[in-house]
């Protein structure tokens, strides 16, 4: 974090671009993933994140 402050983010401009956001088995379900590690593609196909992404 202090890579980010040295660089002049407060604290909330921070909060906003570092996210953890880790999903339960259950979002992998009914998709062709056999294996979460796998799933990195499904980001780019999930609205929400998306949304969320590109309204940052």
């Amino acid at each position: 974090m202090s890579f980010t402050k040295n660089r002049g983010l407060s604290e909330s401009e921070i909060d906003k671009l570092v996210v953890l956001d880790v999903k339960d088995k259950d979002y992998f379900e009914g998709t062709p993933v056999t294996y979460q590690h796998g799933g990195g593609y499904l980001f780019c196909r999930d609205k929400e994140i998306m949304g969320w992404l590109f309204n940052q």
